[in-house]
């Protein structure tokens, strides 16, 4: 179980270091405009399709070390579980629903040209920056 709860860690982390380079990424954009910011759009949109990927493995390795915790028990044992893993829970949450609206809109930005939306992109990437980075510390006081 510990390789697993390193991949879990690992993925968090990506999720961490991802939204800070597009946080990064939208505020040249906004800067900018033009064909640096469609380059940059580019950018966003391929990260955008690795963190689809990241938060997968974020709940399946999740579940991965939620399962053996439970002891058979289900869903019952979940009161066993210390506060600070309910709160983890919390942030994986919106920072998987962060990362869902960061793309609606990102799609939205593509289809219209409403480059404005961009701050919508921001605000929402900013909420799986610090998701992410809350997760990892509440899972490293959970299992750590």
């Amino acid at each position: 179980m510990k390789w697993l709860l390193a991949a879990h860690f690992i993925a968090f982390a990506m999720g961490v270091g991802m939204s800070f380079s597009n946080l990064v990424n939208i505020r040249l954009a906004m800067r900018h405009g033009g064909e640096k910011a469609a380059g940059l759009a580019l950018l966003r949109g391929a990260l955008g399709r690795i963190g689809d990927w990241v938060i997968a493995a974020i709940w399946i390795t999740g579940i991965g070390v939620l399962v053996p915790l439970l002891g058979g028990h289900g869903l019952a044992a979940m009161g066993d579980l210390p506060v600070t893993f309910h709160i983890k829970l919390l942030f994986a949450t919106t920072l998987t629903l962060c990362h869902a609206g960061a793309r609606l809109t990102a799609a939205k930005i593509a289809r219209s040209g409403r480059t404005g939306l961009l701050r919508v992109v921001q605000t929402c990437t900013l909420g799986v920056f610090l998701s992410a980075l809350l997760a990892i510390v509440l899972a490293v006081a959970s299992f750590g």
